[in-house]
């Protein structure tokens, strides 16, 4: 589980396309099962602890790395280009280790969007951007 962990994360931006085009004509999972449907994927993302826990280390790797400072920075600056809500880029900014340009390309594909849109359902992505802010509940 662990080798297929330390794969999932590393993704090189020159074969992104390609290798991204295929996991989706596979319907796999990070896990390694293989799905039939798209649906099946979708119900099957929503459970699988090894794509949570992928993208929960993945995150937070990024934001001790980084600081929240240069995070929120980041986020700024990809706003101006309008391709997604806060969220769903600080996820696409931390698969692409802040760096900008290969950002706007990945999130300028549709399945791309909607499987960071995914992710961005799964986790609590606010709180780890201000992890001190209370939240009244009334």
């Amino acid at each position: 589980i662990k080798e297929q962990y330390h794969k999932a994360i590393q993704f090189k931006d020159s074969d992104f396309e390609t290798r991204y085009e295929k996991r989706l004509h596979a319907r796999s999972c990070v896990c390694g099962l293989k799905l039939e449907t798209q649906n099946e994927k979708n119900t099957h993302l929503d459970r699988c602890q090894l794509f949570k826990d992928m993208w929960e280390a993945l995150l937070h790797k990024f934001i001790h790395q980084q600081g929240i400072p240069r995070v929120r920075r980041l986020l700024s600056r990809l706003g101006a280009h309008r391709l997604c809500n806060e969220d769903m880029a600080l996820c696409a900014l931390a698969q692409c280790n802040g760096d900008i340009d290969t950002t706007v390309r990945k999130l300028a594909h549709y399945e791309y969007r909607l499987e960071i849109h995914r992710v961005t359902k799964i986790h609590d992505i606010t709180a780890l951007l201000f992890p001190n802010k209370m939240i009244l509940q009334c």
